[in-house]
């Protein structure tokens, strides 16, 4: 069992949403009004985009 799960889980799937070749990104639209409230801190090197509200720090 442990073998079929390292050979089912070896690659990247086609279907993980990261990884993936299905991967489509959706419209994803911020107005000011709400961007005014947020400290938005994007990680190159990492992919990812850290978002926490103004009053939180």
């Amino acid at each position: 069992m442990e073998q079929a799960y390292r050979m089912s889980h070896s690659e990247k799937s086609r279907d993980d949403p990261i990884y993936g070749d299905n991967f489509r990104p959706e419209e994803f639209i911020l107005g000011m009004n709400v961007l005014s409230k947020l400290h938005v801190y994007i990680a190159y090197k990492e992919r990812k985009i850290y978002i926490t509200p103004v009053d939180q720090h």
